[in-house]
């Protein structure tokens, strides 16, 4: 299989980029469905007439965003929303990567992924709120909808977040979702507000699981 290439705007809870890295390895035979619904929270299939509403979102949120996410600076343009909507579109139909819009209400509220790494039976969930909608449970209810579709599919045996460890934020997101402390790695700094330690959580698809994920939050 050709090497797909992940694209950025994506996070780990505004920590840690999926931007340039390649992934090679099978597809899903079962694929996350387009469009996740729960209350007035939509995760739906990036389309290619979001880049205008995508590149605000970026450019409105850069004060959260930018310690943690190397792309997320001034210099983020029309071109770079554009070239990302057409590799996550790439991406699903390859079924190597899975990106959403995360929509509360009728506003594009931030962003969130299921990419495959070296191994077909993890998932790893990116994802980034705008600053608008930050601060009122959003992001863990996105990471709770999609956990619980990557679950359900039946082939995954564990979905992983990973951020910095300055980044305490993002940490509380797993912590609350029954995500499992993994341990951590050192790595370069990719973003001004990163140290060298990247700190890992793992949930394991288990039965427990899908009970802890169907539960409100």
């Amino acid at each position: 299989m050709r090497p797909r290439r992940a694209a950025a705007p994506y996070g780990v809870g505004g920590g840690s980029t999926v931007s340039g890295l390649m992934i090679e390895c099978p597809p899903l035979s079962r694929l996350p469905a387009d469009l996740l619904e729960e209350g007035d929270l939509t995760l739906r299939a990036w389309r290619p007439a979001d880049g205008p509403t995508l590149l605000t979102a970026v450019l409105e949120s850069l004060e959260e965003l930018h310690p943690w996410l190397p792309w997320a600076h001034r210099a983020y343009g029309p071109e770079d929303a554009a070239a990302f909507l057409d590799q996550m579109d790439c991406a699903r139909e390859h079924g190597t990567d899975f990106g959403y819009a995360i929509v509360e209400g009728e506003a594009l509220a931030g962003a969130i992924g299921l990419h495959l790494r070296d191994d077909p039976r993890r998932l790893e969930i990116g994802y980034w709120v705008h600053t608008a909608h930050a601060g009122r449970g959003l992001a863990t209810r996105s990471v709770r909808l999609l956990s619980a579709e990557a679950v359900a599919l039946g082939e995954v045996d564990c979905l992983e977040i990973r951020h910095d460890r300055a980044n305490e934020r993002s940490g509380r997101i797993p912590r609350r979702l029954g995500f499992a402390y993994a341990g951590q790695r050192r790595r370069a700094p990719q973003a001004p507000g990163e140290t060298s330690t990247e700190l890992l959580w793992r949930l394991w698809c288990t039965d427990d699981a899908r009970r802890t994920l169907a539960a409100p939050t």
